[in-house]
């Protein structure tokens, strides 16, 4: 029984060791991101901007969305265009995309049955449009809705030399249900705290493939590639390696519909590890240590855990520790083990107030619903649930 306790223990405090310094991390991230960060727009618009929609088979309405985009934004008309980019759509869905006559408005038809997705699309579309006269380039989903000053936000900083720029966003649905609560909350913390918190830091922010802008020579010196994961996190270590940084913006630019989809858009998942370490460990490690905290930082974010997964270890410690607790104070022999107990029990509880901390912050700062603070709550109950799946399944 004592050899049972001390593997269980040790198992336990091997897993949970890193976790708490990914709270730690957490926790810093989230005090420098209650510091105000002023957001300014351009009085000059001088930038043309081609924006970006990438669209699939599950398109609907589209007509409408236009016209509502193209009546919100507050930008010269002249100095804007919006790029519809369909992606690998046959004949008969290109049809109603071929009826729409909106003044102001291109379509790229993309079609390559190797190389399908929406990260594809939008690398041939940005290289299609870099033979026009567009200074930047701004890429929104097709369930995104603008802030009228988004152009004008975007516009002042290209002018002041920012070559990459990602927007914070709120979340909505037609229909919440708790689930997509969470989820809001989750990507909230994901999406806005964490980065803003690396902005006051002047650390690069990261990327998530939605409300991203690049500068025309960005695209010359860093094209944007995706790799076989199509995953945006890894461009932005491309970009990080060539020190370049990704400038936030912290207000709400983008309103975001929580769908199905959501999760394999922003793809809040890392790299698998032999990928991390065979491209990318020793060159951050090396330009860390030339001095580039964004390459620290970036090499840190190699390593994380996702908070769903983080949640449910540190359930899982706590009912290790309670395990270790019972045992030392029902088995003589066990009695050792006491002091282990009563140390994963209450480092991980401290572990769950700091996620609760950085979401709580998270959504003071977008001024979410009492039912969804009340939802954020609830989040243990939903690690342990995902602790069990994933129990079941293996």
């Amino acid at each position: 029984m004592l050899t049972f306790g001390l593997v269980l223990t040790g198992i336990t405090v091997c897993i949970l060791v890193p976790v708490l310094l990914f709270c730690i991390y957490l926790y810093f991230l989230t005090i420098y991101s209650l510091l105000f960060v002023k957001v300014r727009f351009s009085k000059k618009m001088q930038s043309k901007f081609a924006i970006i929609i990438p669209i699939n088979k599950n398109f609907t309405n589209i007509d409408k969305m236009l016209a509502e985009l193209i009546q919100k934004i507050d930008y010269p008309d002249h100095l804007y265009d919006i790029v519809i980019v369909t992606d690998n759509l046959t004949k008969s869905e290109q049809v109603a995309i071929f009826k729409l006559d909106i003044s102001g408005v291109r379509i790229l038809h993309y079609s390559n049955s190797w190389r399908q997705g929406r990260e594809f699309a939008i690398e041939w579309a940005l290289a299609e449009l870099l033979k026009g006269d567009y200074s930047a380039f701004f890429i929104m989903n097709q369930n995104s809705k603008p802030e009228p000053w988004i152009l004008k936000a975007l516009d002042y900083q290209i002018i002041e030399g920012e070559s990459c720029i990602q927007l914070s966003a709120d979340y909505f649905s037609h229909k919440f249900t708790w689930g997509k609560r969470l989820l809001s909350i989750y990507l909230t913390a994901y999406h806005h705290v964490m980065p803003k918190g690396k902005a006051v830091l002047g650390l690069s922010s990261g990327l998530t493939g939605n409300g991203v802008c690049f500068s025309e020579e960005l695209l010359y010196t860093c094209p944007y590639k995706p790799l076989e994961y199509k995953n945006w996190f890894e461009y932005h270590i491309r970009l990080v390696l060539q020190k370049k940084k990704v400038k936030f913006i912290p207000k709400t630019a983008l309103y975001n519909d929580i769908n199905s989809e959501l999760l394999d858009e922003y793809n809040l998942g890392n790299l698998p590890l032999n990928i991390a370490f065979k491209r990318y460990i020793i060159p951050l490690y090396k330009s860390s240590l030339n001095g580039n905290l964004s390459a620290f930082d970036t090499l840190i974010a190699l390593f994380l855990p996702s908070l769903k997964t983080v949640t449910s270890i540190l359930i899982f410690a706590i009912f290790s520790g309670a395990i270790v607790f019972v045992a030392s104070s029902v088995i003589p022999e066990c009695e050792d083990l006491l002091v282990y107990g009563q140390l994963l029990v209450f480092v991980s509880i401290g572990g769950i107030v700091v996620l609760l901390f950085l979401f709580s912050i998270g959504m003071l700062q977008k001024k979410m619903s009492p039912i969804t603070w009340l939802a954020g709550f609830f989040f243990p109950i939903y690690g342990l649930y995902f602790f069990v799946k994933k129990l079941i399944k293996l």
